[in-house]
């Protein structure tokens, strides 16, 4: 939501909390908004024979390791006897289920959907190491029927790659898709390219994992996307994009309460900001981006490295910008009052009135924050890439992220 696609309902919640609790109401309102798509819950459901992939799926796109509280156990067998729920480390509305495959002993077809509880899933995505089973066909067909979505997904092209050594890699995926296509044509399934992916679960950053997690924000329920966008953790070229777009139509939300507050004003231009609110903006977008100190530690360790090295090898921008209180607020002096800022000041103060003064603040709270995410985003992409390559190049370090 950018200031100009504000609704009136919205914009008279944020009046009414203000005239009725000041800025202690104010704050409180803006924090629950800020916050709200961490209450959304999202429910995916993976389903697939024994030996699919299935638990290594789910914790490959929760990025979560072996030895980790939430890691779900890896079996070549059917330890899946119901639906089981797997939450998201950092978000524990964004859940995984492990459903049994169709037609097991206890789950037999003709009641698999009412035992699973089908209609509590967003999403459906449906696994196979090798065909796509007559099972499998059915489901996709009774999800279809329910007005749901599904993708079917191909796990181990890897152990493809490695069994036909006569061939080149790209030569190999391109034969197991087509042959994947042309079953699911024949079975009755159409625009099957669009729902088709294949993936090494050891390996994210290969195959088209990258594509699936994409199509999966393209078509999860539109009033949730917002909150899958905000709660992926596994970062790709697309996810980092949609992240930035996600979190600029939410920077209003912090200008407001930024301008609301009025705190320090900014050296050279008079205007006053709360620096507060804006560290603690950063620090959302950081770790957004897999840019907190956690996450770069991690990353470091796995690169054997230091994260001080790390930062200065890849020129990080925004960890020099959010440094200090004095590089923030040369931020904030640095953003243009020109007449691009008229609209933002014209925004603000029929919102928070004239007696605070908020409009121009505010104005320097929105330039001041769009720069920083965009340093902020740039430096998520320039991570990614120089991962990526690491990781495509040493093996050793690949195993780290396993």
């Amino acid at each position: 939501m950018d200031q100009e696609e504000l609704s009136e309902e919205h914009a008279n919640a944020i009046k009414t909390a203000f005239k009725i609790g000041g800025l202690r109401k104010l704050h409180e309102y803006l924090d629950s908004e800020n916050n709200k798509w961490k209450t959304i819950p999202l429910n995916i459901a993976v389903t697939g024979n024994s030996g699919v992939g299935k638990s290594c799926f789910i914790n490959a796109f929760r990025n979560v390791k072996r030895g980790e509280e939430l890691f779900a156990e890896e079996d070549v067998v059917e330890t899946t006897k119901e639906p089981t729920p797997y939450q998201h480390p950092q978000h524990p509305n964004f859940v995984f289920w492990d459903l049994p495959g169709v037609g097991t002993g206890a789950f037999p077809k003709m009641e698999y959907l009412k035992k699973v509880k089908f209609e509590k899933y967003d999403f459906f995505l449906i696994l196979s190491s090798q065909r796509f089973t007559e099972n499998d066909h059915w489901l996709a067909k009774e999800v279809t029927k329910a007005k749901k979505r599904f993708f079917f997904v191909r796990t181990q092209i890897d152990v493809d790659v490695m069994k036909r050594n006569d061939l080149k890699e790209t030569e190999v995926v391109e034969k197991v898709r087509d042959d994947c296509l042309k079953k699911l044509k024949a079975d009755g399934f159409c625009e099957v390219e669009s729902k088709l992916f294949l993936i090494n679960n050891k390996k994210s950053t290969t195959y088209d994992f990258d594509k699936l997690t994409t199509r999966l924000i393209e078509t999860f329920p539109a009033e949730k996307r917002e909150a899958l966008v905000l709660s992926l953790t596994v970062l790709t070229k697309d996810v980092i994009k949609a992240k930035q777009t996600a979190l600029q139509k939410r920077i209003f939300l912090y200008a407001i309460a930024s301008a609301a507050g009025a705190a320090v004003p900014v050296p050279g231009i008079g205007v006053a900001v709360d620096i507060g609110i804006l560290f603690g903006a950063a620090t959302d977008f950081k770790k957004q981006f897999g840019l907190d100190d956690q996450t770069m530690e991690n990353n470091a360790l796995a690169l054997d490295t230091t994260v001080e090295l790390l930062k200065k090898k890849l020129e990080l921008k925004s960890f020099i910008i959010s440094a200090s209180v004095k590089s923030v607020t040369g931020l904030c002096a640095s953003v243009a009052i020109s007449k691009g800022t008229e609209n933002v000041v014209k925004f603000a103060v029929p919102i928070l009135g004239s007696v605070i003064a908020a409009g121009l603040s505010y104005a320097v709270c929105v330039g001041c924050l769009t720069s920083l995410l965009r340093a902020i985003s740039e430096d998520a992409h320039t991570l990614n890439e120089q991962m990526m390559e690491m990781l495509s190049q040493s093996p050793s370090i690949s195993d780290a992220f396993e």
